[in-house]
């Protein structure tokens, strides 16, 4: 009866084994392609923040006048109203 348990436990052992043998290299090409596109997604938002300075440090930009605001309807904002039961 031993022999019998010692043998389901070693087979099941040896299933779970094999089966997270072959969860593995998903697992690892998951979190390398996190890694890359993580790297790529840093690199083009610094390439974009480089790209966007040089845009608005140019002296054209700069030298264009902003159009003022025009006036609000309600300065404060609106006021609330009371609501009848």
């Amino acid at each position: 009866m031993g022999q019998q348990i010692h043998l389901a436990l070693s087979q099941s052992a040896h299933r779970v084994l094999s089966r997270l043998a072959s969860f593995l290299p998903g697992i690892l090409a998951l979190l390398i392609a996190i890694v890359v596109l993580a790297s790529l997604g840093l690199l083009f938002a610094w390439l974009a923040r480089r790209i966007l300075a040089a845009f608005t440090s140019t002296s054209a930009l700069a030298a264009t006048p902003r159009r003022k605001a025009p006036p609000r309807a309600f300065p404060s904002g609106p006021q609330p109203t009371r609501q009848r039961c």
